[in-house]
């Protein structure tokens, strides 16, 4: 029988870098604009996932989408944005609930739209690991 290929990860640790001064009204207008898209993959949706891709495993709290969103736009009024923003909006955001951390993101095809996963500690930026 033949050894299955190892998966190869292309940007283990890939640094994020935390923007340090951010215009109020910039991230007024980001808050105000963005949009959480709960993902098919690891979100339940009336008790279940729509879709079980493995290793994707179910959020580890139950959000609602109002929950979501308003955790996500308190962030990004909060100033945990990434550097790197598309299209007025920042690429990566950062919330914490109770002991967890969350990380949403956003990408180019659909600036403003983001989607959150749970986020080990080091995987945050310097600036939040406290």
């Amino acid at each position: 029988m033949k050894r299955p290929k190892t998966r190869e990860i292309k940007f283990p640790q890939k640094q994020r870098i935390l923007r340090k001064s951010v215009p109020k009204e910039e991230l007024e207008a980001a808050a105000a604009a963005a949009v959480y898209a709960p993902s098919n993959y690891h979100c339940k949706i009336d008790g279940k996932l729509a879709r079980r891709v493995k290793p994707a495993t179910p959020c580890p709290r139950e959000f609602t989408l109002q929950q979501a969103g308003d955790a996500m736009r308190a962030a990004i009024l909060a100033g945990r944005v990434s550097r790197q923003w598309i299209d007025g909006f920042p690429k990566h955001l950062w919330h914490k609930d109770g002991d967890v951390w969350y990380e949403a993101c956003t990408t180019a095809g659909t600036p403003g739209t983001y989607h959150a996963y749970p986020i080990e500690v080091y995987g945050l930026p310097a600036g939040l690991k406290r």
